[in-house]
């Protein structure tokens, strides 16, 4: 999930799409263990009780700038673009990049 702007309204705007994807996935086992790891597993069962009751608004309020930035890609486009190659390049010649909230949608770029 990448959240870019030129702009910093673009950036909030794109920032805000990306958290409300990370509060709607609901993360189950696996993922939670990636939550745990940063000390968020507390979390899930908060969005899930407010998933069940459609309290989307509020789900999203849970998600943090930092969890935004720690599970996606947040900044400019050359700077996501540079943090995309810092995190993946040294696994993979190519990454999907999912863009929620843009008209950009999916990319496939090589790094």
């Amino acid at each position: 999930m990448v959240a870019v702007g030129r702009t910093d309204a673009e950036l909030a705007v794109a920032i805000d799409a990306v958290a409300s994807l990370i509060a709607s996935t609901d993360p189950r086992p696996p993922m939670c263990r990636c939550w745990r790891v940063e000390g968020w597993e507390d979390l899930q069962p908060k969005l899930n009780e407010l998933s069940k009751r459609g309290a989307f608004g509020d789900m999203r309020a849970l998600i943090t700038d930092p969890m935004v930035h720690t599970l996606g890609i947040v900044g400019t486009p050359n700077n996501g673009a540079a943090e995309i190659a810092r995190r993946f390049g040294a696994v993979a010649d190519e990454v999907c990049c999912y863009f929620p909230g843009t008209r950009r949608g999916v990319r496939t770029s090589s790094i």
